[in-house]
């Protein structure tokens, strides 16, 4: 049974650095918001990654989150669990959980979980204490320990 759990966790912790280094800081924050300046390397890692997730392909995801910004909750807007319903939404591979807010989402989702403050400033690279994605980048910045090589750019 421990070896179950330990499986468990495991995958849980492989899908947390797909997720993150993937789809949160090489998609979303990266590729679609240009929150920072991503290698070429590091690009083509991430879109490996985001392969692994069986999400739609980059580009279209990151079209499709490019309407979801500028209609959000609307009928046009292709993430919205409100209007779409939650599962279609999330089968199509975009975590939009409802609360939009919330700690315990965020970890589940790799550091989405704080959408409310996202929308609000799709720029801010740290949303929340809890966001790891955020966190990451921000320690990378002040210790500018990966710029000029594998992960970031110098601006």
């Amino acid at each position: 049974m421990l070896e179950v759990f330990l499986y468990i966790f495991l995958g849980f912790l492989w899908y947390q650095f797909i997720a993150i280094f993937g789809i949160s800081i090489g998609l979303h924050r990266g590729l679609c918001h240009k929150q920072v300046e991503l290698s070429k390397a590091y690009e083509v890692f991430a879109l490996f990654l985001v392969t692994l997730t069986g999400a739609r392909s980059p580009l279209g995801w990151i079209g499709a989150h490019k309407i979801h910004h500028a209609t959000a909750d609307t009928a046009d807007d292709p993430h919205s669990p409100d209007i779409k319903g939650f599962w279609k939404v999330n089968a199509a591979g975009h975590k939009d959980f409802r609360p939009r807010t919330n700690k315990w989402i965020n970890i589940l989702s790799a550091g989405e979980g704080y959408h409310d403050a996202h929308h609000n400033n799709p720029k801010q690279v740290r949303l929340n204490k809890y966001d790891l994605a955020g966190f990451i980048l921000e320690t990378i910045n002040k210790r500018k320990c990966f710029y000029g090589s594998v992960l970031l750019q110098k601006k």
